[in-house]
């Protein structure tokens, strides 16, 4: 584990400012994961109601983001999606 990564659970978290914001979602999948994850998940969350769905942080693969991305847009849900993550330290610290 990088000691960037491994250093984000050391510092105590104030639990009342977690629980005051959105839930928030990391999306990360290996491979053949990744498709399952990029197909199913928008038409998951639009089964939420609009105002509990987490925000979303989608890693989708390569050439993978745009069809990701438009399907989110279908299902009306707000997600960032990028191919690659490229500081997995912050995007971990964000979720």
């Amino acid at each position: 584990v990088r000691d960037d990564i491994a250093s984000l659970g050391s510092a105590p978290r104030d639990v009342s400012v977690l629980s005051a914001r959105p839930l928030r979602l990391l999306v990360v999948g290996g491979s053949l994961g990744a498709v399952a994850l990029n197909e199913r998940l928008a038409p998951a969350l639009a089964q939420l109601p609009e105002e509990q769905r987490p925000q979303v942080r989608h890693q989708a693969g390569k050439g993978r983001d745009a069809d990701t991305t438009a399907l989110y847009q279908q299902y009306g849900v707000v997600a960032e999606v990028s191919a690659f993550i490229d500081d997995m330290a912050a995007a971990y610290d964000w979720a």
